[in-house]
């Protein structure tokens, strides 16, 4: 862990007020000693440092919890490392410290035990005393500092494409591991989402927005509405842009956004968004050159629509059934929103009766 702070080229703050402290004489008698950043070879040694720590962390699952105590915060000390190759590979072996959490950290959280108010309690607290030392409790106490330092990071002026995706790819395997740990930094996530997002889409940022795209659908489904409703209205004209990206991964990246969202804030009502969302995704399912994986997550998000804000589509005219449930092409898809929607949502007659028809078409031209 010493190894991977060590960095003589560049003073600390202790090390800055003790120099101001010096007189010109020593200054002078340093100077020769001095080198630049261009000799400054100290980050091979930072580097080298993590991929040890790296090793130990994906070969000694037994160490799980001693890592998590004195190796994590360490590592998250060094997420601002100066040298560009030092800091991906800290957030990569950070990345494969979630993953052992997830695989070998136990339970997420201890069901709340029956019984008597009294002694509920007390195996509450007692539970909760055991819980701060597994695995999962001690990486959620590191998270607050975690959060912070790495969306400093992603906010930081001429950052990499490479490096934010990094970025949000550690913000990520944070979700799948902790759901719903990012809820206290909710806007400073959408915030730096979209400032992501808003880069102009060509063949250096497709990925890093596919991979933005990928964390937020995540990020909406592990998340409460109620600690990203109020931001998310500065995201949503983004993410309407992503939906209609010529890109079809970052179109179908930001269909499952929106199926993610619809889930999450059902039923929705009294915003504009769905009505938009509703108009791309026809205008892509009765396009003959969409995308077979677009066209996939657009039918899905039909189904998303008529279960989660169904005023918003009711009185549409139903022309997302015409394209929706055409006759050429695969038709699982359309099979499943048609099941989904007769489950959840009360429908008229006539559209039961058509439905009723069509998959009885379907099972027929299938031999069945």
């Amino acid at each position: 862990c010493k190894l991977i702070k060590y960095d003589p080229n560049y003073a600390g703050d202790d090390d800055d007020e003790d120099e101001e402290m010096d007189d010109g004489e020593d200054d002078e008698d340093d100077a020769g000693d001095e080198y630049s950043d261009d000799e400054d070879t100290s980050y091979k040694i930072r580097r080298s440092a993590t991929k040890v720590l790296a090793a130990i962390i994906s070969t000694r699952p037994e160490l799980l919890a001693t890592l998590l105590k004195n190796v994590s915060p360490v590592l998250i000390s060094r997420f601002g490392d100066r040298e560009e190759t030092v800091k991906l590979e800290i957030w990569t072996t950070y990345v494969t410290l979630l993953t052992q959490v997830r695989v070998y950290g136990g339970a997420p959280a201890v069901k709340e035990t029956e019984g008597v108010v009294g002694e509920k309690r007390k195996r509450s607290d007692d539970e909760e005393m055991e819980l701060e030392d597994t695995p999962y409790g001690l990486l959620k106490g590191q998270v607050p500092a975690l959060a912070k330092t790495l969306l400093k990071q992603l906010r930081a002026p001429k950052t990499a494409a490479t490096t934010l995706q990094n970025g949000f790819n550690v913000l990520q395997s944070l979700c799948t591991v902790l759901p719903g740990s990012l809820s206290a930094h909710a806007p400073q996530v959408i915030e730096t989402s979209r400032l992501v997002l808003s880069l102009a889409s060509n063949a250096t940022t497709s990925a890093l927005h596919t991979t933005v795209l990928s964390f937020l659908a995540l990020f909406f489904s592990t998340h409460s509405p109620a600690s990203f409703s109020a931001p998310f209205s500065s995201l949503a004209p983004t993410l309407l842009t992503s939906l209609g990206d010529k890109h079809p991964r970052i179109a179908s990246e930001s269909f499952r956004v929106f199926s993610s969202l619809l889930n999450a804030l059902k039923p929705v009502k009294g915003q504009d968004w769905p009505d938009k969302v509703y108009t791309e995704t026809v205008r892509r399912l009765g396009s003959n050159e969409t995308d077979a994986e677009v066209r996939e997550h657009a039918e899905d998000v039909v189904g998303d629509l008529w279960a989660c804000a169904t005023d918003s589509v009711r009185g549409k005219g139903g022309r997302e059934w015409e394209v929706l449930l055409r006759t050429s092409g695969r038709s699982e898809g359309a099979v499943k929103v048609v099941e989904r929607v007769a489950r959840e949502v009360e429908m008229e007659d006539a559209w039961v009766s058509a439905s009723i028809e069509w998959v009885l078409g379907v099972l027929r031209r299938s031999g069945r």
